[in-house]
């Protein structure tokens, strides 16, 4: 798995923006210097001076005067027109969209690749003095069955996750078909467990595209049946404007009461969703932010068996630097290869 990046050396690998209805991106950190511009999906290769520009220092790249990278307008962000012929999954004009439900503005949206094309990976060195930040580090006193087993590097090691259409793979180029073929965070966490570790590490996934947290209710035989060394339990995205915070934590603890009498040794990573697009009326931002603080409060008074893996406060620290659409994979709620690697490099920060 692509690290995110390098603390000692300064460097960022392949960090995602998009020109979005601007002229310029703006990077995570101060670059002292851009090494390399891409898209990994296209094969393309972009090139200083014609296609973009950055100071040293900067954190801003802009587009050059012939630049090739593609750029989405303020119009194409906001498809206009006849809705029935616009809208996602009957669309007829070639244009996907979706109604904000705030106002009379659509939101362009696409389940397969078009932002993906349309993105950048940026390579570069922080400027001098520039600190990269870490990620949560594993509390030793949590998830001791998992934390046992990774030090003693031999033996297997079985990993299921229930959740929404991201935990499925959503957008991610691997569950899309396409190059790079990158796997989901649930792929990408087991895959870097197994290399770290020496385990033999097989996953299950259970996440189900538009599922709720009351949804693990109808797949509960399957999973428990498993009897998971590590349960992922990923819900959020889907119950932000049906569910609040008080119930939502009632349904995740009914999940967890039943798992432990039926898998007493099973533990539980818990993931606080990403935020979604804050002009789509089922993304609310506060309504996120409720639900990942009331995760993080259940979490820090929850038995050993519990740990979380903070996606919200990583993904609120870069929004606060960048764009949402640097990192949508869909539009609205999904995560393109970039956020898949912030979920899974959290989840990783979250075990040790």
């Amino acid at each position: 798995m692509q690290t995110l990046w390098d603390e000692k050396s300064g460097r960022v690998f392949a960090e995602s923006c998009m020109f979005a209805g601007r002229s310029r991106v703006r990077l995570a950190f101060p670059a002292e210097r851009v090494t390399r511009v891409s898209n990994s999906l296209t094969g393309a290769e972009y090139l200083r001076g014609r296609d973009w520009r950055h100071h040293p220092g900067s954190v801003w790249l802009t587009l050059g005067r012939e630049s090739e990278i593609p750029v989405l307008t303020r119009d194409e962000l906001h498809p206009a027109g006849d809705g029935l012929k616009l809208y996602y999954p009957g669309a007829v004009s070639g244009v996907n969209a979706i109604p904000s439900g705030r106002s009379e503005r659509n939101l362009l949206f696409d389940n397969q690749c078009r932002f993906g094309r349309g993105q950048i990976e940026v390579d570069y060195v922080v400027a001098p003095g520039v600190k990269l930040p870490g990620f949560p580090a594993a509390s030793p006193d949590r998830l001791r069955g998992l934390r046992s087993r990774l030090a003693a590097g031999k033996g297997r090691l079985k990993v299921g996750a229930i959740g929404d259409s991201i935990t499925l793979g959503f957008n991610s180029t691997g569950f899309v078909g396409v190059k790079p073929f990158s796997p989901c965070y649930a792929e990408m966490f087991a895959g870097e467990l197994a290399a770290v570790s020496g385990l033999e590490v097989t996953l299950e996934n259970f996440g189900v595209n538009g599922a709720g947290i009351r949804w693990a209710d109808s797949i509960e035989n399957r999973y428990l049946a498993e009897k998971f060394d590590l349960l992922i339990i990923a819900y959020g995205m889907n119950d932000l404007t049906t569910l609040t915070a008080k119930k939502f934590i009632g349904e995740l603890k009914g999940i967890i009461t039943r798992s432990r009498a039926v898998n007493p040794e099973t533990e539980y990573l818990l993931v606080t969703p990403m935020s979604g697009n804050p002009e789509w009326v089922f993304t609310p931002p506060r309504a996120t932010a409720r639900i990942a603080e009331a995760l993080r409060e259940f979490a820090r008074s929850a038995p050993a068996d519990v740990a979380l893996a903070d996606v919200h406060a990583i993904w609120s620290e870069l929004l606060r630097r960048k764009n949402f659409f640097d990192f949508t994979g869909n539009g609205v709620n999904h995560p393109n290869d970039y956020g898949h690697r912030i979920y899974a490099s959290t989840l990783l920060g979250a075990v040790g």
